[in-house]
């Protein structure tokens, strides 16, 4: 049984395990790894097995020609050159020739008098505190880091027991990778059209005749970017018209009017790049006629990049119901599109809607899965769907839109958290007791002069230049400032009094007390933050627009907005010595759940960029 727990604050990790159980005497095991994306630079990975042992004790030197050289060995060939040996694993506890040898014993075994297991070739001596012929286990843990290769796609891993019998129950290989994931989280919307903004289906139904909007989000759950996206969209089944309405910049698009899953045309859009932690859309718009040959409206798309093979997103299936829309105003209400009635109690000769409708479980079940962003271990989810009725059947919104609710914080001096100074800033204390003021909200600044965005590039770690001459603010209800680098962003804060954050006091005043994943708790939620799939206005919201976007502390739009600078340097690749790179965190709107957490090391940029969804926050050690 193996358990893989998420690690947030883990690198992307590739996987392999055996999880069997097969008896190994005078023979070998080979486990392959193929990655996707290459070995990080420098290397990093580890091996972890669990096996049954009759600790047979064999000889330590050399007496074959295979990869290490000795009877029982674990070779771990990080290029898979072919002709050429990898690495044999050997410790303290598991020297090469005994590399399994019962280290969890129940009773260590007496050393038979007199016995020189070498010179008898008597593998049945006892040295040590082996077991003889007594079956006990093993359980080890090795870094393999040497054994790798910085930019290979491949590992294998070899086991060879000789003489003795191996009962071998499981293998764990992982290795560091930079690798875009666009398979766990691209998820395809749907949405009716409208004048305005595209209204929400939450009842499965559309109506005949109507335009309809397909939103198909490519997530980027990954720590590189994904080049060279390309996603095909066949026009859905009952469809007359086609076409792309939005696009990510740089993508390339084609369309027509024939093929595709259904012979009526399809979309082509290709050539872009997602970021990341990030998302980027793509919109497509399609017609309904007035008689569609299915009651139910059907689409999928199909996602692919440099790195990735394709894979298959689909749509949520929609119902076509009447009366129709515009053209279809005429059609019978009455006809084959009619929806279905609603449910009632009559009671008394008079209609009631029945508030007892029942619920139906649809299944549960668990998965053992592969988490990825962890190092040799693992994660157990037990998914359960329970679908529960509405009280009472009703017809589809259609007033219903995407605009987010008015949450919006009128009063900064009821807010949580205890003042530094101000309302607009707040203390947080360290578990150590020790503390510091951060402010409560993404920062703008006094409008003047911003400096120059590259003024320390010369040299990273020297005062700014002297060129930004304007200063960090706090405004409700205006936007907070973006497009900003880090040197202008540290510059802003030193001429308020203030400082950048350090990565430590923004991950602590974000995860509160209780260590979160989010501000608000350990499991995303999509509205109460401005991430991607909040609400559909690409654009940053104004300074105090969530007051469900607040950490325990009090600090508010830590997660999404603006993603936000921190002081701290951290390699462009990771490994290397090079500090030229500046952490970001907590994503913006443009983010999906990675990207969104407060916390993720592999989230930085160059110092001297911009975005239009970056900002920053400062800090100071006490009240000013």
């Amino acid at each position: 049984f193996l358990l893989l727990v998420e690690d947030p604050s883990r690198p992307l990790h590739a996987v392999t395990v055996f999880d069997g159980l097969v008896s190994l005497a005078s023979t070998t095991l080979t486990l392959n790894l193929n990655l996707t994306n290459p070995v990080s630079a420098p290397a990093v990975g580890g091996l972890a097995f669990y096996a049954l042992e009759g600790d047979r004790l064999l000889p330590t030197v050399a007496v074959n020609d295979g990869p290490c050289a000795a009877e029982e060995f674990i070779e771990v060939d990080g290029d898979v050159s072919p002709g050429a040996a990898g690495v044999c694993l050997q410790d303290d506890d598991n020297p090469l020739g005994n590399i399994f040898n019962s280290t969890i014993n129940v009773a260590p075994a007496a050393v038979t008098p007199g016995c020189d297991a070498l010179a008898q070739n008597n593998f049945n001596c006892c040295l040590g505190d082996g077991l003889c012929d007594v079956t006990g286990v093993d359980i080890d843990n090795f870094d393999i880091s040497n054994a790798l290769v910085p930019g290979a796609d491949r590992l294998r891993v070899t086991l060879g027991t000789g003489l003795d019998r191996i009962a071998l129950a499981a293998v764990v290989v992982g290795v560091d990778v930079f690798e875009p994931v666009l398979n766990l989280d691209s998820q395809y919307r749907v949405f009716e059209a409208a004048d305005s903004e595209p209204r929400r289906i939450d009842d499965a139904i559309i109506r005949v005749g109507s335009d309809v909007i397909y939103s198909l989000a490519v997530s980027n759950t990954g720590n590189v970017p994904a080049r060279q996206v390309r996603v095909t969209l066949p026009a859905p089944v009952n469809s007359l018209g086609f076409s792309a309405t939005s696009t990510p910049p740089g993508a390339s698009i084609s369309a027509t009017s024939t093929g595709g899953t259904y012979g009526n045309g399809q979309v082509v859009v290709s050539g872009f790049d997602v970021a990341a932690g990030e998302i980027a859309e793509v919109r497509v718009r399609a017609q309904l006629g007035c008689e569609p040959p299915r009651r139910t409206l059907t689409a999928q798309a199909v996602i692919s990049s440099v790195e990735l093979l394709p894979f298959t997103v689909l749509a949520p299936t929609l119902t076509v119901g009447g009366p129709g829309v515009r053209s279809c105003a005429g059609l019978d209400p009455d006809g084959p599109f009619k929806l279905p009635p609603e449910p009632r109690d009559l009671r008394g000769g008079a209609a009631t809607c029945n508030s007892g409708i029942g619920s139906w479980i649809l299944g549960a079940w668990v998965a053992l899965a592969i988490w990825r962003r962890q190092r040799g271990a693992a994660s157990l989810m037990l998914l359960a769907c329970v679908v529960v009725s509405g009280a009472c059947g009703k017809e589809h919104d259609r007033t219903a839109t995407l605009d987010a609710p008015d949450l919006a914080i009128v009063d900064v001096s009821s807010l949580p958290g205890e003042p530094c100074g101000n309302a607009l800033r707040v203390y947080v204390t360290h578990a150590d007791g020790s503390r510091f003021c951060i402010d409560r909200f993404e920062a703008g600044h006094t409008g003047t002069t911003l400096g120059n965005p590259q003024q320390s590039a010369t040299d990273e770690e020297r005062a700014t230049d002297g060129s930004t001459q304007a200063a960090a603010t706090i405004t409700l209800g205006l936007p907070p400032a973006a497009n900003i680098s880090w040197y202008q962003a540290k510059a802003l804060c030193e001429n308020a009094g203030k400082r950048l954050c350090a990565r430590a006091e923004w991950e602590r005043a974000c995860r509160g007390p209780d260590a979160l994943i989010y501000p608000y708790g350990d499991t995303i939620d999509d509205h109460a933050c401005q991430g991607f799939f909040a609400y559909p206005a690409l654009t940053p919201e104004v300074t105090g627009s969530l007051s469900t976007c607040g950490s325990a502390f009090g600090v508010y739009d830590l997660s999404g907005n603006l993603e936000e600078w921190v002081a701290d340097s951290v390699p462009r690749v990771p490994g290397t010595t090079v500090q030229n790179d500046r952490q970001v965190r907590g994503g913006s709107y443009k983010s999906n759940s990675n990207a969104l957490a407060c916390v993720g090391d592999e989230f930085h940029e160059a110092p001297g960029s911009a975005d239009s969804d970056r900002g920053f926050r400062c800090c100071s050690d006490g009240a000013l």
